[in-house]
């Protein structure tokens, strides 16, 4: 296992979550797909396939108390 920049590599494939808090639970949904589309906003897949990865997988996730609402790619 090694740690470059921000990314712990291990293997071939990686995730990518974006997590967000909410105050209200109607917010929960809007806000993972928004944490969804941030991922892809700042290109966290496009660096880690152009370190090699094959696999990305993207998870944008709200919280809102113990609650919580998951987008994924």
């Amino acid at each position: 296992m090694a740690i470059r920049g921000s990314f712990i590599y291990i293997g071939r494939a990686r995730s990518v979550l974006e997590l967000e808090i909410v105050k209200e639970e109607g917010e929960m949904e809007e806000a993972a797909r928004g944490a969804l589309a941030q991922i892809e906003a700042k290109a966290y897949p496009a660096q880690l396939s152009r370190q090699g990865v094959r696999a990305v997988w993207r998870y944008g996730i709200a919280f809102c108390g113990k609650k919580m609402w998951l987008a994924q790619d």
